[in-house]
């Protein structure tokens, strides 16, 4: 009987979202208490009655709370569960609506980090299997295989559900979703520092994207491209790429999306490489201030890593130490929100760095061996070799002390840069490595050596 009323006020005099608030929150503690206890006889009916009385509130304050009240988010989608438990739709034995909610749960792992992802994935393949979804089961896989490269960062792992959406998209026949994959795939073993099969990888998502009509999986192979050529120190290479996807990118009128913003990221890359701090600390404030499409702002770990990055860039700009420890405070509260230890080992570097500039030596070093200590042997190469160039560094003062231990330091970064690997080596970080070896020789008094060392480091940063 109340229902038109109650459709009248909401469509004509919508009440404020704060004023609902304390209505949610009776319904929330409901439905949490019907999770709780539900189970339990003697206390059930009298919650399933008030649940059940309520069934069309709830929904609208659900549904309004969703759109309305980003505050109560967490909440909300906590409540939407608990109350689908009670509804017609967790009855309907649907394989692809689960299959669909386990993809949604595993994508959204930075809102809601997961206990256990595994289960989920072998959740999801269940249901994708039973109903013999073929093209569901490919989304699924390839959304496991970027849950992996992203938050545990088990490229092989992701290459493996990578190659079963891989697969599953040639059984379908669909371009669109292998041009999907074999830019995952070229990403994934980018990451690994496998340039050859990544550039192989990334052209063929190119192609692929093109004949499908993909502008997003055509951009991101570009992106991929010029990420390789970037780490073997080939900067206009580089940036030939990354203009080919900013073209696409402003023929489609994007400017200020989320792809807009990863292309600008990557130019605050190129001049981080070549020491132009200054652009790239105006690139980086610019990013911050980007928009996406929607009018919402950066995903949680882009805004974290933009924010670490700025934190490096002003302290190769002298800022004042406050104004530094601001922007890594601020990227160490994202990355613990979403629980992502590879950017809290990021943010312990920089830490690590500002207690250089500021002469606490001795914290510095045992910071930078800690780090190197804890990733010695995993799979983070990359971040392994920029922990080494930091402590191997002859002219940052960690080992004024010691002399033999800078060199030891030194030989371990040339070591560890040039060591034999099944993929291919970070061109730049050899030359980085053969510098500060250089640096050594020449505090040694070593003249000779050191300048044919440091000519052979200058050859490669000269590329």
């Amino acid at each position: 009987m109340l229902t038109p009323i109650r459709e009248y006020i909401r469509g004509v005099y919508p009440p404020d979202s704060v004023i609902l608030r304390p209505i949610r929150f009776k319904f929330f503690n409901l439905l949490e208490l019907w999770d709780v206890f539900g189970s339990q006889k003697s206390l059930s009916q009298g919650f399933a009655e008030q649940i059940l009385a309520n069934i069309g509130n709830i929904t609208q304050l659900l549904l309004e709370a969703l759109n309305n009240d980003p505050l109560e988010l967490s909440s909300t989608v906590k409540s939407i569960i608990q109350f689908s438990s009670l509804s017609a739709l967790a009855k309907l034995q649907d394989h692809i609506l689960f299959g669909e909610y386990c993809r949604e749960c595993l994508a959204a792992w930075q809102y809601l980090p997961l206990s256990n992802a595994e289960d989920l994935i072998q959740q999801g393949q269940y249901h994708y299997e039973a109903a013999a979804a073929l093209h569901g089961a490919a989304l699924f896989n390839l959304t496991a295989g970027t849950y992996y490269v992203a938050c545990p960062r088990n490229y092989s792992k992701a290459v493996e559900y990578y190659s079963k959406s891989l697969k599953l998209a040639v059984q379908c026949n669909d371009l669109d979703q292998q041009a999907k994959v074999y830019g995952s795939i070229s990403h994934a073993v980018y990451l690994q520092g496998n340039y050859n099969e990544a550039l192989a990888a990334a052209a063929e998502a190119a192609r692929l994207s093109i004949i499908a009509g993909n502008w997003e999986a055509q951009t991101a192979a570009y992106r991929t491209q010029a990420l390789v050529w970037m780490d073997l120190g080939n900067f206009s290479r580089s940036a030939s790429y990354a203009q080919e996807a900013r073209q696409v990118i402003d023929e489609l009128g994007m400017q200020g999306s989320l792809l807009y913003s990863m292309f600008l990221n990557m130019e605050v890359d190129i001049a981080q490489m070549k020491s132009e701090y200054a652009e790239a600390h105006a690139k980086t404030l610019l990013l911050l201030e980007s928009k996406n499409t929607f009018g919402g702002e950066l995903l949680p770990i882009a805004q974290a890593y933009a924010q670490i990055n700025l934190a490096f860039q002003e302290t190769m700009l002298n800022a004042p130490t406050e104004v530094v420890q601001k922007s890594i405070t601020a990227a160490t509260s994202i990355f613990q929100a979403i629980n992502y230890s590879r950017g809290l080992d990021v943010c312990i570097l920089t830490q690590a760095q500002l207690s250089l500039l500021d002469g606490n030596f001795s914290h510095a070093r045992e910071e930078f061996v800690r780090l190197y200590s804890a990733k010695y042997g995993s799979t983070d190469r990359e971040f392994t070799l920029h922990v080494l160039a930091m402590v191997a560094d002859a002219t940052n003062m960690t080992h004024v002390q010691s002399q033999v231990e800078m060199a030891h330091w030194a030989i371990v970064f040339l070591a560890f840069a040039l060591r034999p690997s099944p993929v291919n080596q970070n061109r730049l970080f050899i030359h980085q490595a053969l510098r500060c070896f250089g640096d050594v020789l020449a505090l040694k008094g070593e003249q000779e050596d050191a300048f044919n060392i440091l000519q052979a480091a200058l050859d490669g940063f000269s590329l």
